[in-house]
């Protein structure tokens, strides 16, 4: 549960307000949550435990490149499944305006693909959220799963 979880809009901006408040006067606050959105929005460094164990620590910006490198954002005139099937893409999420791609391979030789079997109006490099972190990680058929992403 949330930390803000019950409380109205008005209250919980109030509350995260006094928060960063203390953290610029160079407080020091351990604070835990499920709520990956909150700890991207709130926390300079980030120490991630996965079923008791620790599996991943570091500031967000180093998380976020340890994982950022293989995620791209696309929007094609192609369909989403026909994705699956490129060389160097290993995992496709339909967003509804654009698809995310988890890719092994160089991002341009997906662009080639992609290039070559209809017209692109996205492509972009993404950094994935830390929600999208975990989920890699707490995923059973995630490679980096129970610890295999060390900082």
């Amino acid at each position: 549960m949330s930390r803000f979880s019950g409380l109205d809009p008005v209250n919980t901006e109030s509350i995260r307000s006094c928060i960063l408040d203390l953290k610029e006067q160079g407080t020091t606050i351990i604070f835990s949550t499920h709520d990956m959105g909150v700890a991207e929005k709130m926390c300079d460094f980030i120490f991630m435990i996965y079923k008791g164990n620790k599996v991943l620590d570091g500031t967000l910006a180093q998380i976020k490149d340890q994982y950022g490198a293989d995620t791209i954002r696309v929007r094609w005139d192609g369909s989403a499944s026909a994705l699956q099937g490129f060389d160097g893409v290993s995992r496709v999420t339909d967003m509804g305006h654009y698809q995310e791609l988890q890719i092994n391979n160089d991002p341009q030789l997906v662009l080639h693909q992609m290039v070559e079997q209809g017209a692109v109006s996205l492509f972009e490099i993404a950094q994935p959220s830390l929600n999208d972190i975990f989920i890699r990680i707490a995923d059973p058929d995630s490679d980096d799963q129970e610890g295999g992403a060390e900082a």
